[in-house]
């Protein structure tokens, strides 16, 4: 379509409409328009500054309204179908919808939703069902619902899976997790084969994100954030039952190049989302006493019914993409080691800690600032009360034998009075033990 001389006119008859207390007059209008303009005609500077500028503020006059009569409801559930049938075919041309697009899908926030009475409405066709059958739904849910069957109706949805999947570039990335963030908040009111389709898209996020420079990752880290917890999110309503495992290993990897990014605020977050994971994992409790770890060997998420990992496996992960090594050698920083105790506390309550793991951070203070030193013979006390192994510890005790005098603190000896008593405790329990056996 070419856009008409008389497009002036069209617009400040909206504008004029948009002003006046008659809003079903406006919304008709308004909704005539759109009904006009082609993916081609976005970047003409009229209707740059009608989609811009003049729709999003109808679309919010629509959405909070409390109270209006049948005819005005009538009217604005027609507009916002016809909206989200506008931004269907158009947003693939280009990302100035997609804002407009989170707003009329973020519901439960508008009183309109909340206000509407569906009286005079067609019935509303919900998943095959009769808006009269539907009666676990609220009017809103109702009137919800069918906006949004009619965004995926004119192919809204497809168009936003080709969106993701044509996007390679960092600068896509932000369009991405908005794109996202809408299927999330309707996600529930979905089909499973129908978010499926979403969850194939997991690779292509893959490739995008792990192949970031240093730099870029660390531009795009809030927004790759958010598309993981979106995955995550998806995850929960996918058939495929590989689908929470494939996004929980998605998630690590991306932690993993957090952990070894030379920027330490990328390290930290990396760390947490590491700690986070583990956390999940052995169902943590942050009130248990540090040494407290509970006894819980597997994961398993009630919203899929899978159990794909226990702590051998988050162990084994561990060891085999050398977290520790990350911690005390490449990229030592004392906010890093004040961290990574949870780490460690785990991998020594699994007999993953040994003589070879204790001599690396016992290394690690080596020729060390003296607050570094101070963190990391702290760090080795707390790991070594989860060690259950007593030549671990008597390991320990001869790295601080061979210290020259002048060089032992208050630190050193305070480590060997502990380990003295841990060493003479795990005696007395091993006579106790042979006694018994007696």
């Amino acid at each position: 379509m070419v856009l008409s001389c008389d497009i002036d006119v069209e617009l400040k008859a909206i504008d004029d409409t948009s002003r006046s207390e008659d809003l079903v007059q406006s919304l008709a209008l308004t909704e005539e328009y759109i009904g006009g303009i082609e993916p081609d005609d976005l970047h003409s500077e009229e209707a740059q500054h009608f989609v811009c500028t003049m729709l999003p503020k109808i679309v919010k006059t629509v959405l909070g309204c409390s109270f209006v009569d049948i005819d005005t409801e009538q009217a604005a559930c027609s507009f916002l179908g016809s909206v989200l049938s506008f931004i269907a075919r158009t947003i693939q041309a280009d990302s100035i919808l997609d804002c407009l697009l989170s707003e009329i899908f973020a519901w439960k926030n508008q009183p309109f939703y909340r206000h509407v009475s569906l009286k005079g409405q067609r019935n509303l066709q919900l998943n095959g069902q009769n808006s009269e059958d539907v009666h676990d739904c609220s009017r809103s849910t109702k009137l919800f619902m069918e906006t949004v069957h009619e965004f995926g109706r004119e192919g809204g949805f497809l168009a936003i899976q080709r969106i993701i999947t044509n996007t390679d570039a960092l600068a896509g990335l932000t369009r991405i997790a908005a794109l996202l963030e809408s299927v999330c908040v309707v996600r529930s009111m979905m089909t499973v084969e129908f978010l499926n389709p979403f969850m194939s898209l997991l690779p292509h996020m893959e490739r995008l994100l792990m192949c970031l420079s240093d730099d870029d990752f660390k531009c795009a880290f809030k927004y790759s954030s958010c598309i993981l917890r979106q995955f995550a999110l998806l995850s929960r309503h996918s058939s495929d039952q590989s689908a929470r495992e494939r996004v929980d290993k998605f998630r690590l990897a991306v932690a993993m190049k957090g952990l070894q990014s030379p920027f330490l605020e990328r390290r930290l977050a990396g760390l947490a989302e590491i700690t986070d994971f583990l956390n999940v994992n052995t169902g943590h409790d942050a009130r248990r006493a540090p040494n407290c770890l509970p006894d819980v060997d597997a994961y398993s998420d009630d919203t899929t019914g899978a159990m794909w990992m226990n702590l051998e496996d988050v162990c084994d992960w561990l060891l085999e993409n050398a977290v520790l090594e990350e911690i005390l050698v490449r990229n030592l920083h004392i906010e890093v080691l004040r961290r990574c105790v949870r780490i460690l506390q785990v991998l020594a309550a699994r007999s993953r800690i040994g003589s070879a793991e204790i001599r690396l951070i016992w290394d690690a203070a080596t020729g060390k600032h003296e607050s570094i030193q101070k963190t990391i013979h702290d760090l080795l006390w707390k790991v070594a009360e989860q060690v259950q192994d007593s030549s671990v510890l008597l390991d320990l005790l001869r790295l601080v034998k061979p210290l020259p005098p002048a060089s032992v603190t208050m630190q050193h000896i305070d480590l060997v009075r502990k380990l003295s008593a841990v060493l003479i405790h795990m005696g007395e329990q091993q006579q106790q033990q042979q006694q018994q056996q007696q």
